[in-house]
């Protein structure tokens, strides 16, 4: 991130190595920032994360993405284009001004 001038403080930075559920962290940045789940968009590429996320009852405002460049199948994403929670995302869609996301 600092070799592309994106300053973020270390607390900011959530890495794999907490080991817990990813749902556990999309909490822990609900509470931290006090944001509203609706305000947070989360992007993953593995499709049982995103279902998980689902199945919590206090995070089922919180927008998904499946990345489509990500590990998974070409199974899986038209598992997601069938399921109206979870917007297929494709990397061109990545790269521009959040207003053109699906």
């Amino acid at each position: 991130l600092q070799q592309q001038g994106v300053q973020l403080p270390e607390d900011r930075i959530i890495g794999k190595e907490c080991k817990r559920p990813k749902y556990q962290t999309l909490r822990q940045i609900i509470e931290n920032l006090s944001e509203e789940a609706a305000n947070l968009w989360f992007v993953e590429d593995r499709l049982k994360t995103l279902q998980l996320v689902q199945q919590q009852p206090d995070l089922k405002e919180v927008k998904l993405f499946l990345a489509d460049w990500g590990y998974n199948t070409v199974a899986h994403q038209e598992l997601v284009r069938n399921d109206p929670s979870i917007q297929l995302l494709a990397l061109d869609n990545f790269t521009q001004d959040f207003s053109l996301w699906p």
